[in-house]
């Protein structure tokens, strides 16, 4: 999504995106990445919230690139506690534990180790995009309201609209 197309139809040299690692994509002009971190100490909420957490014996960790540095005070933790942590390299940007847009490749080798999922973010977006992708828990540490989330409700909730959309969708004579 880095606008490239629309920048040279502008005229521009060069583009400057602020706050994603370079995903692999060639671009039609030179782009230069500047990473964008917000500084966030995910340990007291995980403390708050480590009862729930314990229930899970081994947990894939991913977030995006603004809070990669949470990932190892975060697998530290909670190894500490006696969970077990896995973490994958995402193909493109090379980041332990990073997902990109819709790229989960960081997050795919630990499918068959891990119990579950623990996104640490804010929003859903990522977080419900691997909910749809695999049959684990995906739980969501939001670093914005502080609370835990199990995402298997609106998963099933979305693949239920899903369902129903391509029933429609079969006696449907006309597409738009």
């Amino acid at each position: 999504d880095i606008r490239d197309l629309e920048a040279k139809e502008l005229g521009c040299d060069l583009l400057l995106h602020i706050g994603h690692t370079d995903f692999g994509v060639k671009p039609r002009i030179p782009v230069i990445y500047e990473p964008y971190e917000i500084e966030f100490n995910p340990l007291p909420l995980l403390k708050k919230h480590l009862a729930k957490l314990k229930f899970y014996k081994s947990i894939c960790l991913f977030t995006t690139s603004q809070f990669l540095k949470t990932i190892e005070p975060a697998k530290n933790f909670l190894e500490q506690n006696g969970i077990k942590i896995s973490l994958g390299k995402h193909t493109r940007s090379g980041e332990q534990g990073q997902v990109l847009g819709c790229d989960y490749s960081a997050t795919l080798p630990s499918e068959k180790e891990a119990d579950c999922f623990l996104y640490m973010g804010s929003g859903v977006f990522h977080p419900l995009g691997l909910a749809l992708r695999t049959q684990k828990p995906v739980l969501s540490l939001d670093f914005e309201t502080g609370k835990l989330t199990d995402l298997t409700k609106e998963k099933i909730r979305l693949e239920r609209i899903k369902a129903y959309h391509i029933e429609q969708a079969k006696e449907a004579r006309n597409f738009g």
